[in-house]
């Protein structure tokens, strides 16, 4: 029984009960209060609805698009909200309690698309959605050291690292297990769903494709270890400007198939910035006897014919026997002269220098 004029009341025996229904009261326990304390509780001026924060949603607000709970039955829930409306709603999955914000869905009985936010059970801070993207309107920064990554098992990852000799940019590209690579692959957008059937690679590599849908049409740079490697996967390398070495530098070419400079007799060449030609025209070496020993001059001047036994010139047999020597040693030298020369075109041509 309450007396008139009071103004405090026992808690274990003040109750409002329903105007429709008695049986449906509420009372008050103040035993959480520390003693000696009064809370006070302000009622805003509107009207609203008190939340439980730990079981159903309730209303946030008087429109009914502001929509909170500790837990969200999106059937239940969601769908009651208005053509339009743009609430967030907290929802348990699980062991993850997840926070939810909604968009505008003229389809109220839908309601999927949304931006889900969570911690993981091995304390990873989740973004999640359904039907489109996250969209940034503004910067945004990492700390330094800070990584950000992609993938479940942080397959690709991007970092500001002060670790370095000079603070750089670095991109990792982790080898987790045998079905995952340290590859990067730069593709049109539209090929992205494509699989490009790269098999397992050692060393971080770097992939750049065509335009196509290709298994082979890709150009890659990566280091194994002893060399830096550039390769293709079909056609060649062109380059579309000089190629300049530094100083002492080299063309180190491999000793099981070798190299060749020029595929066709009709790709031009040249020298020391002479005009580039394509191969000469061949050679016809009627005299094929070749030797690549260029041998001593056996050949000597005659002289003087002088008169002994018989006669004057070449009527002395001595004499006519000095000659026919010094033509014989002509003969030889110019065999072999010609046989060197035989010996060079058939190198030129082994290396495609001559015709």
């Amino acid at each position: 029984m309450i007396d008139a004029g009071q103004q405090e009341f026992n808690d274990a025996v003040f109750k409002l009960f329903d105007s429709a229904d008695a049986t449906k009261k509420i009372a008050f326990q103040l035993s959480g209060i520390t003693t000696g304390n009064t809370r006070t509780i302000t009622v805003p001026d509107e009207s609203f609805t008190l939340i439980d924060w730990t079981s159903t949603d309730q209303n946030f607000s008087t429109s009914g698009t502001g929509l909170i709970g500790g837990v969200c039955d999106l059937a239940a829930d969601v769908t009651g909200q208005g053509v339009g409306a743009s609430f967030f709603s907290g929802v348990a999955t699980g062991d993850n309690p997840r926070f939810r914000i909604y968009g505008y869905d003229t389809d109220v009985s839908a309601r999927q698309e949304y931006l889900e936010i969570y911690i993981n059970t091995g304390g990873n801070l989740i973004f999640s959605g359904i039907f489109g993207y996250a969209l940034w309107n503004i910067s945004n920064r990492y700390a330094a050291d800070v990584q950000m990554m992609f993938g479940d098992y942080g397959n690709i990852a991007f970092e500001a690292d002060t670790g370095q000799t000079v603070d750089s940019g670095l991109m990792g590209l982790r080898k987790y297990s045998t079905t995952q690579s340290p590859v990067l692959i730069i593709c049109e957008f539209s090929d992205m769903g494509f699989d490009f059937a790269h098999p397992q690679q050692v060393n971080p590599t770097l992939f750049l494709h065509s335009d196509n849908q290709s298994t082979t049409e890709w150009l890659s740079f990566h280091h194994d270890g002893t060399d830096g490697v550039i390769a293709v996967g079909t056609g060649n390398i062109k380059l579309s400007n000089s190629l300049v070495f530094a100083d002492a530098k080299d063309i180190i070419l491999n000793t099981t198939t070798g190299t060749k400079i020029g595929t066709a007799t009709d790709q031009k060449l040249a020298f020391y910035n002479s005009t580039p030609i394509i191969q000469p025209s061949a050679y016809t070496q009627t005299y094929a006897t070749a030797d690549k020993t260029h041998a001593a001059r056996t050949a000597a001047a005659v002289g003087d014919l002088v008169a002994t036994s018989g006669g004057w010139g070449a009527s002395s047999e001595v004499n006519f026997d000095k000659i026919s020597d010094a033509i014989d040693k002509l003969v030889a030298d110019q065999a072999d002269t010609a046989q060197i020369v035989n010996s060079l075109i058939d190198d030129l041509q082994a290396l495609g220098l001559a015709g």
